[in-house]
């Protein structure tokens, strides 16, 4: 099994599970110790991404940016997903290393 194919199966498990914020602002209101790792769509509006970005280092929160809004909704069960966090600290450590492993 590939690392994406890894690291997508984790997302659809973690929405499943219920470990999932969606949405740039809902990200940007919530506190910031809830969010383990957020995952950037490619195609979002820059302006969004840069105010996302900005506000994950300044939290010293985990984010990548990763695949398009079509694709994270395909493999979150959404139409479209510009951005969301995993709420689950074992999740994001695990999808963590898979993607550090494939870099």
């Amino acid at each position: 099994m590939s690392s994406a194919d890894q690291i997508n199966g984790l997302f659809g498990l973690a929405a499943r599970a219920g470990k999932v914020i969606y949405g740039s602002e809902t990200l940007l209101r919530a506190k910031a110790q809830k969010l383990k790792l957020v995952i950037i769509a490619t195609d979002l509006n820059p302006t969004t991404i840069t105010k996302l970005e900005n506000y994950l280092r300044e939290n010293n929160i985990p984010y990548s940016v990763y695949l398009t809004k079509t694709a994270l909704g395909a493999i979150l069960g959404k139409n479209e997903v510009g951005a969301f966090a995993l709420t689950d600290t074992h999740l994001a450590k695990e999808i963590k290393k898979i993607m550090k492993a494939g870099e």
